[in-house]
């Protein structure tokens, strides 16, 4: 099986895809459209008095901590941005111990897995190596090229969560 290089910049290329601002622009308006349509509703079913009132204020509480969580989730992807930028992800090896398919079908399924010896586990994205001429792979691409053993580059920042891993069989880290 003839191997393709990896390098920094292409690692770059997938972790910038990954942590796209289109998803986040996505993610934040469907937070506030989410809480805004509740609090509507809310307002709706209930008009002014005091059972209502209550239930409002209780919404619009809901509505401030899904507005705090987001930005919350927003620094953190903001950080991880700027230390991908910064060249401050960290590439290792690792083996794979198990390979745990996808579970549940369409929009609700869960994502397949592979679980490395050092770093735990790591959910398979939808598009894998969008850079790549020969192995552009999706979910189940992935998948099905990982077996057991396999020794993987494994792409973390602070030594945490796998943020990317790429099969040796298919890739040649470029030092």
């Amino acid at each position: 099986m003839k191997k393709e290089i990896l390098t920094r910049e292409k690692i770059i290329h997938d972790l910038n895809y990954i942590y796209s601002t289109k998803n986040i622009i996505i993610f934040a308006l469907i937070t506030l459209l989410l809480g805004g349509a509740c609090a509507w509703v809310i307002s709706l079913c209930f008009p002014l008095v005091s059972v209502g009132d209550i239930i409002y204020a209780i919404v619009c509480l809901m509505y401030a901590l899904i507005i705090i969580c987001f930005c919350i989730v927003l620094v953190s992807v903001c950080r991880t941005k700027m230390l991908i930028n910064n060249n401050k992800f960290r590439i290792t090896t690792d083996y794979l111990t198990e390979c745990i398919p996808a579970k549940g079908a369409g929009k609700y399924q869960t994502p397949a897995t592979l679980r490395f010896a050092r770093y735990g586990k790591y959910a398979i994205q939808e598009e894998n190596y969008t850079w790549s001429q020969m192995y552009n792979l999706n979910e189940m691409g992935v998948f099905r090229y990982s077996t057991v053993g396999d020794d993987f580059y494994i792409v973390t920042i602070d030594d945490k969560k796998i943020l990317l891993a790429y099969n040796k069989k298919l890739f040649e880290l470029e030092e």
